[in-house]
């Protein structure tokens, strides 16, 4: 009886041990498993947090670009380019060219700006957080907006008359744009030398002509027409002026001339003339109907008229080739995606 309650005892005593062991290898088993998924959740909330990181990157770039160049510390022009970080074989520094690096949160940021053809830029940022990195990058176009693109109506003059503008308007401006002719001369679909007449019909595409241009009753535009010397609707009537954006509407050096004209619609940048030299006369003119942004160098007369001038900010968010002077600096957004590291 006594052999039997020790063996019993040594069973007990064994399968004690066995349960202990199972305990030990399964809490050890629990414990691993636990300390893995708080490293791979610290990993994780390390990976959004370098992904938001290289985000705020991104933006900073973005702000040296069209607000503050970091290098000089002056107003940016939007010119600033730097070597490619490339994972550290340029590292940043306070070179003019060098990439930039700057705390962030709980990591930090490394930043920089590559140029690609014309005005095309790609911007990059890599976010640091607790050993992760993310790559993000953001390509787009760096476009100086003259001030003048803010306006319903900028005027180097005065603006006199019986007129109503949708938008904001100034007088007496003296930052106003200067054209690129040249540009619109390569990139006319027409190209005419000396002074041209539209007859009643309807015309397509870009018109620059080097002289003055005149219309007859009836006429429509689905396009653009740049010219040299003046424009002058002769007194007609029924004229529709349809930019192809971002293209400008009408663009002449000299005077515009629309007295007694009456049902004239013109959809996109008006300029007229240059060098505070350029009038835009509008007496006796009937239901006139501007839509985009009106810019006249000298005076705009408008007595005894019915014209109306509504604001497009689409000029200024996508403004027209050829336009510089003044303003401030626009980066246009393109194509992004994160990089493989």
């Amino acid at each position: 009886m006594q052999r039997e309650i020790r063996d019993k005892k040594g069973i007990i005593l064994v399968s004690c041990y066995f349960v202990i062991a199972t305990l030990a290898v399964l809490g050890s088993a629990f414990l691993a498993r636990s300390v893995a998924e708080k490293r791979f959740a610290e990993r994780q909330r390390a990976s959004v947090q370098a992904f938001y990181v290289a985000e705020a990157g991104l933006e900073r770039a973005v702000w040296f670009l069209t607000a503050y160049e970091p290098v000089t510390g002056t107003d940016s022009d939007g010119s600033w380019r730097s070597l490619p970080y490339n994972g550290g074989s340029n590292p940043p520094g306070p070179g003019a060219n060098d990439p930039q690096n700057e705390p962030c949160g709980q990591g930090d940021y490394t930043i920089w700006v590559e140029a690609e053809a014309g005005n095309t830029v790609v911007v990059h940022a890599e976010g640091m957080v607790g050993g992760i990195n993310r790559v993000l990058r953001q390509r787009g176009t760096v476009i100086e907006v003259p001030e003048a693109f803010d306006y319903a109506a900028y005027v180097g003059g005065q603006i006199n008359g019986d007129i109503t503008v949708n938008g904001d308007s100034q007088e007496n401006g003296t930052e106003l744009p200067t054209v690129d002719m040249t540009y619109y001369s390569n990139n006319a679909d027409h190209n005419i030398v000396g002074n041209h007449n539209f007859p009643s019909g309807v015309y397509n595409g870009m018109w620059y002509v080097d002289g003055s241009v005149t219309f007859d009753n009836n006429v429509t535009i689905n396009g653009s027409i740049i010219s040299t010397g003046g424009i002058s609707t002769n007194g007609n009537s029924n004229i529709s002026i349809i930019a192809d954006l971002p293209n400008p509407a009408l663009v002449a050096e000299g005077n515009f001339n629309f007295q007694n004209s009456a049902n004239v619609m013109v959809d996109g940048l008006i300029y007229v003339g240059s060098d505070l030299t350029g009038n835009f006369h509008l007496q006796q003119a009937h239901n006139i109907v501007f839509t985009g942004v009106l810019i006249v160098g000298g005076n705009l007369n408008c007595q005894n008229s019915d014209v109306t001038v509504n604001y497009d900010p689409a000029i200024a968010e996508n403004p027209p080739p050829g336009f510089t002077d003044g303003g401030r600096v626009v980066f246009t957004e393109e194509d992004w995606q994160e990089l493989d590291i």
